[in-house]
């Protein structure tokens, strides 16, 4: 069962390029892909295990990290 939190992280990142974003976010839900799930996500899983174009799947990884830093740096800096 997916946390409401990891849930909202992962429909957040997916729609604003990603075409088709909002099937892409219920493919995550149906695929149960929480936040930590998320971030384990490879390219290779979004193109072949998800059908995303190749430039989509680029740019929400490319996403997903700067998220990850930024987070982190956030917490390495309190």
């Amino acid at each position: 069962m997916m946390h409401s939190c990891s849930r909202n992280l992962s429909l957040q990142l997916c729609p604003p390029f990603c075409p088709g974003g909002s099937d892409v976010a219920e493919e995550f839900r149906s695929q149960e892909i929480d936040g930590q799930a998320l971030l384990l996500l490879t390219e290779d899983h979004l193109v072949s295990t998800m059908n995303l174009k190749l430039g989509p799947a680029l740019k929400l990884c490319h996403e997903l990290i700067s998220q990850h830093f930024k987070k982190l740096n956030l917490i390495l800096i309190s």
